[in-house]
């Protein structure tokens, strides 16, 4: 019996009737002992797991070891397996053993050849008889090679080998999972090849073998298990004579023959292996071993069918084009593979596993069931599933980062995925609940979270692959969300492969209708079909089934299996493969291949591939058919236990069952116990073998055993898996209880699918549920079948089946009873209205609900009705601040939640279509919050109560405090929704009283949040608000063009007709003043014609949207002069305006009737010029109560409109004063529409004046400003009507040559002055200071940054704005950069220039563009492309496209002489650094050398002073022991010091610099043109490189220096306590004191093993420096026996381990013993083993292990036996008795 010495530290081994005599060697997963029989002495081996508790899969590991050596018996050079048993728990195999050791051990020196051949045919001719006994080993490596002593070579560990012709290997991600050892793996083991492992990969892994024995050296490097597949993929070493000469080339070819990339290039047997080993032993013999034809006696061992892909070659490179596309250009693409059944569609996308590696990227992938096409994302789940599988296989580390970014990137929303794929939970943790939503916002909150779970993996460096094959048998739900990912621009760089049957797909099947409507949304889609191969392709694959055939085989063959086949490559190998079979081909004795053509025909093998597997499949055993068939109703992928349980047998014996149509590759194992169909034909086959009544009473069996044998948790899991089979079999049921239990399964799956957005599962599934229910559902489960009727319904809405969802939905109202359910109902039934865009119709039924909740509303409140309901609120708000609502309790009672969601359910529709009653309603709401509670609708009251108290009462301050209390709320509810609303109300609130840019944020955010929730109409109805933004601002119209496209894009995606429509009269506004319309005076054009417009409104738009058009319309007239039709559309949205309260409709309605009626008012007959002043009367008091609230936004406007008035009423100073006054505030406005309004108007009025020249110049400014508004078509109305203006400045014929001329003077003597400057410095601060200074002079800008590359980052070096006088160094300034932009420049090298951030670019979601105040943005790279110097960054924020293409010339000729200057700037500034650095370094080793042994001295006088003052030999003794230890490493320490600064290069650094001195007059030129200056940048890295090593070693050295001196002090301070006794403990760590102690030993330099075996203990409470002082002695000891010791046999152990409370230390080592006298005198004081010393260290150490608590023992065996020391030390408070 003996203990492992491996840090895994295992219970002794207990065999009976065998002795242990130690370990013989240890591997990742395995430890093997040499023992012994004592019954007869036989030496055996002893193989057992390391793994402490090893679970049924290593059980069943050995199991399968043991079968495949007992199937090897009697091999040559393999050991025989004696037994298998089961001992303590663990399995053990009993081996024979040959003696010998590992040729592992031999491998660090190469090996003789002849001495090689030996061994090389050894294994070359047990690998054939292993081979020819059907068994691949698939791990084979040096490590599972026994060189025994004569010589033979033994192949051991056959734990992964197989007994199956080919193995299919996933591929896998972590090496955790990964079967075999990654440095010795052939290509295919990978999983990344598209090929099958076969017995082939046997000699891949012995070329890695032989190349390691050969030259000493792996044939490859791979820090992980990704590097070393790519290396076997992709990389070719260098033949081994190339890195050992004397080794033959022939030698060196054989080798490289066995590392062929692919199977087909290496050897085909290894009896043909070996005949080429045996020539060049005795080529070698002879002394003549030239170069010769290898594999002239290599036939295949086995009949194999090729596996590279024939006639593909195009369709491979289309593939891997799209996904190199896809990295480049960062957008999603879908690539469709389509085919016949077996035509190669797996085969052909597997092509991209390669790829996907090189860059280090994850490929998932998943199969659709055609037993499962109701199980909505199954097929992504089980994707997902595989993948967390992997990454929770990866290190702590790894795990935590991935559950960092999945938590960041699903914000609060992860549960909609968890949910899907529970085993989620254990990557990311638990996710909280999420709020409950309408279907349509709960299927776009999990879009978008499933679309940003894909980019926690995909970038552009690793983009994504997502595989989905048969997308015939695609879900529904499956299909919308590829479609959402294929068409939604935020969809991270992902390439979605489909492979489907294009036979099995008609044009009404769901996945065409998917493909359309992708295709129309703009989805890049891409098809690869994948047809039938030709004959000549037949040809060729014939021929590379039959290696060495003659064209009087391959061609009739060929035609034979073509016509047979259609040329589908599936089909076409399983017949090649049934024609060997059944020895109708076979191979020759002589060598060739013989065809029984008349032995074919007469088979009669079907023509129809189902047909023609179904007949291989009856050629199986009983047994196996029997478990196929299950297997195939259970899936494509089954578990062995699952048919254990169906067939009532040992899950062992259904492996066994299995084992044929593994043989015939029917069947593939996908890991231990679980298997799959190798093709969707083969299941097909098995299945169709079924009768119909036997298939339904499987699928019922496989339903109840689930039942029966899942966990709970399991089964909800598993729960659309369950039901499937069930409903399968549900005609048989005969139980009413269980049909009954049938129906909530299907009730639960129902609630389940609809949740995922799978709404046409969960329809079946509902009305399974319902169709289950005994009896009449509604007379016997009553509520059951109310909530299966109303989800069905809802589901049906969600399908677009609204017909269906009417009838349900009448179904449902007579029957509902509780409030809950009349809730639920009338919302449905309000739903439905919407939808139909009959708001009327909603108000009707939600009244009508309420009023059976005995809270009725008035249809049509009265005005006064209104004001009581507002008043009562504020009655019940009392004296109460707004914000302490907070406080409120929650509202408990579930009637008044009923309510309140009925009453939130009527904003919608009475917003759009009854005014009065909206207010009404929100005033009821926030009544009941303040009596009942806050309820979740609370939020969403409070919001638009805040509305209301802005927009209808005129309490503008207190409005917006509601609604920032409603914003809090939401955000503390976390729900995103009313996140959203509060929001868009606080936005809308906030422009009465706060700058209109204030808004713009609260709108951003407002539109994130909603489509954060899937609140796709509240982020709708934003984009209204931000398209007005920026016209009431006086933006560009360009601004507002961007706006409304971006909302109408929007809008459109989502479905909200009015909201896309008014997007679309936006842009038409946009083109009509710029003149892109048919005429100045329309808005037509485009496709777009006002009348039928128009007409579409009147037939059913909502209100609003009309008014809205009627006012966008008028302003477009008035603007361009049609104030009579602009004056017509004012009357009609006079009549909506209602519908526009609260919105900045508003107030361009009362801007524009205002002044459209003063501009009818001059030619109006009297009673109506006086009713049109009164009403421009009441407009400009509503434009000055606004002013009044927020003069920033509406001053302007309110003087323009009192200037008007004062016009009209004979007030010419007061007008001309308001006129002014208007184009002043327009101005500070920043807004350039109502200046030139105001200028337009205000020339009119001087023209009316008569005052001609002044109105000119007005109309002048006019002008210009619609020319810089943009209304390019309204600027040349304004020349028109004003011929005195001629053309803009900026479009004076004539002048553009002139200009131009001028510019590119100055800019070229721009360019003059600017090099000189910088090229004049080199000193680096100044030169930053001057280039920041050019730089901005020369472009225009008005701030800009320098970064210089530091590592893989960039550093600011310098911030830099018009209104500082130099430059601000690095850390002088905090201002942000959009660091996503300069880290594309740094990476790509490429400029980038933004001319408007606020129009759509490739950095928008940058944060800094996104909400800072840069209009234009310019960022140069510095330097040339494979060497970056910096980047140049400069931004404008005053003007958009501010930086033109002949500034940005410019900028790059600076950037050029930037760059030069800057590297030599560098060097300069390197060198003086480098300078000063080993100056400082010098100077402070002198010092510290000085400082070290002047402690020394002091140290020295304190030992003597203590000895003095104590006066006791013992303590003076003590110290002079120990302190001489640590002396002794001072004096190592500084000595390594004083060779270090004698072997410094400093001297080098003082030659470069006199070099640079010496040329600095022309330092560019020696730089650039003396070969000594071009090598001097090369040679200063190379230098700086190490002078930094030396400077880090002298550290390292002083930093041991001082620990010993520290040491030094310590052992004074601890001696000195001795004399009274004290103990000084604290926590102490005594891993780390161990840790310690060794690092102390190994300063002495002396040459032995050292083993440490050290448990992790809790800190200990101890006098660290009196266990350390113990510890010391014993090592010291321990080193000091072991001197007489040859060197290669010296072992040292150190151990730590814990029993009983007690903590033991033990040195142990294997020097000279001690004897028995000895041993007696260890302890006694002065007593030494050493001759002519006086001892003081054990004795010493004894009295302080005792003084501790504990006790010091030593034991030897005798004379040359070790010694064992061991320090017991109590861990608590236990002391051991003397």
């Amino acid at each position: 019996m003996i203990a492992s010495d491996s840090p895994t530290s295992l219970a002794p081994l207990v065999i009976p009737g065998y002795t242990l005599l130690g370990a013989l060697q240890e591997t990742g997963t395995n430890i093997l002992y040499r023992a012994v029989r004592e019954a007869d002495g036989l030496p055996v081996i002893v193989k057992t797991p390391r793994a402490r508790h090893p679970g049924p899969r290593e059980r069943a590991r050995y199991q399968r070891e043991y079968d495949i050596l007992q199937r090897l018996r009697g091999t040559p050079g393999v050991l025989a397996a004696y037994a298998h048993r089961e001992l303590q728990e663990r399995p053990v195999l009993l081996l024979e053993d040959v003696g010998g050791t590992a040729l592992s051990a031999r491998t660090s020196t190469p090996l003789e050849p002849s001495r090689f051949l030996e061994l090389a045919l050894s294994l070359a001719t047990t690998l054939a008889e292993v081979h020819r006994r059907g068994v691949i080993h698939k791990d084979i490596k040096p490590a599972n090679i026994l060189v025994s002593p004569s010589g033979g070579a033994w192949l051991i560990d056959f734990g992964i080998a197989t007994p199956r012709r080919v193995e299919h290997v996933e591929a896998i991600l972590q090496h955790q999972l990964v079967e075999g050892t990654p440095a010795y793996m052939s290509p295919e083991q990978s999983g990344r090849m598209n090929r099958a492992v076969d017995y082939r990969t046997d000699f891949y892994s012995l070329g890695v073998t032989f190349y390691e024995v050969l030259t000493g050296k792996l044939p490859f490097r791979g820090q992980d298990v990704l590097e070393w597949f790519h290396a076997h993929l992709a990389q070719s070493p260098p033949p081994p004579h190339q890195l050992v000469p004397s080794l033959p080339p022939a030698l060196s070819a054989v080798v490289m023959k066995l590392l062929a990339k692919v199977a087909e290039e290496r050897y085909q047997s290894a009896e043909g292996l070996r005949a080429d080993l045996e020539r060049c032993q005795e080529a070698l013999r002879d002394g003549a071993l030239e170069p010769f034809a290898l594999g002239s006696r290599d036939l295949p061992a086995r009949f194999l069918l090729p596996q590279r892909l024939y006639g593909r070659e195009a369709d491979v490179d289309a593939l891997l084009t799209a996904f190199e596309r896809v990295a480049c250009t960062r957008r999603t693409e879908w690539v469709l593979v389509h085919g016949y059944s077996g035509i190669g569609k797996t085969s052909v996308v597997r092509e991209l596993h390669r790829p996907v590696l090189r860059r280090r990227g994850f490929f998932l992938s998943g199969k659709f069931d055609q037993l499962q096409r109701d199980v909505p994302y199954a097929t992504l789940a089980q994707a997902i599933r595989e993948l967390v599988r992997q990454l929770l296989a990866g290190s702590d580390q790894e795990v935590a980062d991935w559950r960092r970014r999945l938590l960041e990137a699903w914000e609060g929303n992860g549960r909609a995925l968890v949910d899907l794929v529970p085993q989620l939970e254990q990557l990311a943790g638990a996710q909280p609940a999420l709020a409950d939503m309408p279907p349509a916002e709960t299927r776009n909150r999990f879009n978008r979270v499933f679309q940003r779970f894909l980019g926690v993996f995909a970038s552009a460096e690793r983009p994504l692959v997502l595989f989905l094959d048969d997308l015939q048998w695609a879900d529904v739900a499956s299909l919308e969300l590829l479609r959402y990912l294929a068409t939604h621009p935020d969809t991270p760089p992902v390439l979605l492969l489909g492979a489907y049957r294009d036979n099995e797909v008609s044009p009404s099947h769901p996945l065409a209708r998917t493909l359309a409507e992708a295709r129309t949304e703009g989805a890049a889609l891409a098809d690869i079909h994948l047809g039938p191969l030709s004959l000549e392709q037949t040809r060729q694959l014939v021929a590379d089934a039959f290696p060495g055939a003659g064209d009087e085989l391959v061609l009739p063959l060929s035609s034979l299996v073509q016509d047979k086949t259609c040329g589908n490559p599936f089909f076409l190998l399983q017949l090649l493969q049934t024609l060997h079979q059944d020895g109708l081909v076979e191979r020759v004795p002589e060598g060739g291949w013989r065809c029984d053509a008349e032995g074919v025909r007469a088979k009669g093998y079907s023509d129809n591939v189902i047909d023609f597997m179904a007949g291989r499949l009856l050629l199986l055993p009983e047994p196996t058919q029997r478990l196929l068939r299950l297997a195939a109703c259970v899936g494509n992928v089954f578990p062995a236990r699952m048919l254990a349980l169906l067939s009532h047998q040992e899950e062992s014996q259904v492996e066994q069952g299995l084992e044929p149509a593994l043989q015939e590759e029917l069947l593939a194992r996908v890991e231990a116990s679980r298997y799959r169909f190798s093709h969707d034909r083969i299941q097909q086959a098995v299945h169709a073998l079924i009768p119909e009544e036997e298939r339904k009473a499987v699928h019922l069996r496989i339903g109840r055993q689930l039942m029966e044998n899942l966990s709970p948790e399991e089964r909800c899991e598993r729960l659309f898996d369950v039901v499937g089979h069930l409903n399968a079999g549900m005609e048989l049921m005969k139980d009413d209880a269980e049909r009954r239990r049938l129906a909530c399964l299907n009730a639960e799956a129902g609630w389940k699918a609809k949740a995922a957005c799978a709404h046409h599962s969960a329809v079946a599934h509902f009305a399974t549920a319902f169709a289950l229910l005994p009896g009449d559902p509604w007379e016997t489960e009553r509520e059951l079948a109310f909530t299966l009727r109303l989800g069905q319904a809802t589901s049906e809405v969600m399908n677009g089946q609204v017909a269906e969802a009417r009838r349900l939905m009448e179904e449902l109202l007579p029957r509902a009873r509780t409030r809950a359910e009349m809730e639920a109902a009338y919302r449905l039934k309000s739903d439905l209205f919407l939808q139909a865009s009959d708001p009327q119709g909603a108000i009707d039924c939600l009244l009508e609900c309420l009023e059976k909740f005995g809270m009725p509303l008035p249809p049509n409140p009265s005005w006064e009705e209104v004001v009581a309901a507002y008043e009562e609120v504020w009655s019940l708000l009392g004296e109460r601040p707004i914000q302490s609502l907070l406080e409120l309790p929650p509202m408990r009672d579930p009637d008044l939640k009923a309510v309140m969601s009925v009453l939130s359910a009527l904003f919608a529709p009475a917003f759009f279509c009854r005014r009065s009653l909206h207010a009404f309603h929100i005033c009821r709401m926030v009544t009941l919050c303040l009596q009942h509670g806050n309820a979740e609708a609370s939020a969403h009251a409070y919001a638009w109560f805040g509305f209301l108290s802005s927009n209808v009462f005129k309490r503008y301050r207190q409005g917006l405090a509601f609604s920032d209390f409603a914003c809090r709320l939401a955000d503390l509810q976390g729900n995103a929704a009313y996140q959203g609303e509060a929001l868009h109300a606080r936005a809308m609130n906030g422009v009465w009283v706060s700058p209109f840019t204030a808004t713009r944020e609260f709108i951003l955010r407002s539109i994130q949040q909603s489509v954060l929730a899937g609140e796709f109409r509240n982020a709708c109805l934003c984009y209204n608000h931000s398209t007005l933004i920026p016209l009431v601002v006086g933006r560009e119209l360009a601004e507002v063009q961007r706006e409304a496209l971006a909302g109408y894009d929007f809008a459109s995606k989502v479905g909200f007709w009015d909201v896309a429509q008014t997007m679309v009269v936006w842009q038409r506004f946009v083109a009509q003043l710029q003149g892109r319309s048919d005429s100045l005076a329309t808005l037509n054009g485009d496709g777009f014609e006002e009348r039928a417009f128009e007409a579409r409104l009147l037939e059913g738009a909502v209100v609003p949207l009309r008014s809205s058009y009627l006012i966008v319309k008028a302003m477009a007239r008035f603007i361009c002069g049609a104030q009579e039709e602009a004056h017509q559309a004012l009357e009609s949205a006079s009549e909506l305006i209602w519908s526009n309260t609260g919105q900045l409709f508003s107030y361009l309605y009362q801007l524009f009737r205002a002044l459209t009626l003063a501009a009818r008012c001059r030619d109006a007959p009297p009673s109506r010029r006086r009713e049109y002043l009164e009403r421009i009367e009441q407009h400009h008091r509503q434009l000055a109560e606004w002013a009044g609230n927020c003069p920033e936004n509406f001053r302007a406007a309110e003087r323009l409109v009192y200037a008007e008035w004062a016009r009209l009423n004979e007030q010419p100073d007061q007008a001309s004063l308001a006129y002014e006054e208007a184009i002043r505030s327009a101005r500070e406005q920043g807004s350039l529409l109502n200046v030139a309004l105001a200028s337009e108007l205000t020339a009119r009025f001087w023209k009316e004046r008569g005052l001609f020249t002044t109105a000119v110049l007005f109309a002048r400014e006019a002008r210009e400003n619609w020319w810089l508004w943009g209304a390019d078509g309204k600027a040349r109305q304004m020349e028109e009507k004003w011929p005195a203006l001629g053309s803009p400045s900026a479009k004076v014929p004539g002048a553009s040559t002139s200009c131009d001329t001028q510019t590119s003077h100055l800019d070229a003597l721009s360019i003059v002055k600017a090099q000189q400057a910088i090229s004049s410095e080199i000193v680096l601060e100044r030169l930053v200071n001057t280039l920041m200074r050019v730089a901005l002079e020369n472009a225009g800008a008005q701030r800009g940054a320098l970064l210089v590359p530091r590592q893989d980052t960039l550093e600011v070096a310098a911030l830099v704005d018009t209104f500082s006088t130099q430059a601000l160094l690095e850390g002088e300034h905090a201002r942000p950069l959009p660091w996503t932009l300069l880290t594309y420049v740094r990476r790509s090298g490429e400029h980038v220039l933004i001319n408007d951030t606020a129009q759509p670019h490739p950095f928008s979601a940058d944060a800094y563009l996104s909400s800072g105040p840069a209009r234009s943005v310019l960022c140069l790279p510095l330097g040339r492309p494979e060497e970056l110097s910096g980047l140049l960054y400069l931004e404008n924020d005053l003007a958009t496209e501010a930086f033109s293409p002949g500034r940005i010339v410019l900028l790059r000729h600076l950037a050029s002489q930037a760059a030069i200057s800057m590297e030599n700037a560098s060097l300069y500034a390197e060198v003086r650094r480098a300078e000063a650095a080993l100056r400082q370094s010098n100077d402070e080793l002198e010092q510290r050398v000085e400082a070290r042994t002047r402690e020394l001295k002091q140290a020295q006088s304190h030992l003597v002073e203590t000895a003095r003052v104590a006066g006791m030999a013992e303590i003076a003794s003590n110290i002079l022991h120990e302190a001489g230890n640590a002396l002794t490493s001072v004096v190592v320490d500084t000595d390594l010091i004083r060779d270090s600064v004698d072997a410094s290069r400093v001297g080098r650094v003082k030659q470069v610099a006199d070099l640079l001195v010496a040329s600095q007059d022309h330092l560019v030129d020696f730089l650039t043109g003396d070969p000594r200056g071009s090598l001097l940048p090369g040679y200063l890295s190379t230098l700086a490189g190490e002078l930094l090593r030396e400077q880090e070693s002298l550290k390292s050295s002083l930093e041991s220096l001082h620990g010993h001196v520290s040491r030094v002090g310590t052992i004074i301070q601890t001696q000195r306590t001795y004399a009274t006794s004290t103990v000084l403990t604290d926590e102490c760590d005594l891993t780390g004191l161990v840790e310690e102690a060794l690092h102390m030993l190994a300063a002495r330099q002396f040459p032995m093993s050292v083993t440490k075996e050290l448990t992790a203990l809790p800190k200990a409470r101890v006098d660290r420096h009196r266990v350390l002082q113990i510890l010391m002695n014993l090592l010291n000891n321990a080193r000091a026996a072991l001197e007489s010791v040859p060197e290669e046999a010296r072992h040292l152990t150190v151990r730590l381990t814990a029993e009983g409370g007690w903590a033991h230390l033990q040195v142990v080592d294997n020097g000279e013993g001690l004897t028995e006298e000895v041993r007696e005198r260890l302890f006694t004081q002065g007593f030494s083993t050493r001759k002519d010393t006086y001892g003081t260290g054990l004795h010493s150490s004894a009295l302080a292990a005792r003084l501790l608590g504990g006790r010091l023992t030593l034991e030897s065996d005798g004379p040359g036996r070790g010694v064992t020391a061991t320090l017991e030390l109590p861990l608590g408070g236990t002391r051991r008795e003397a």
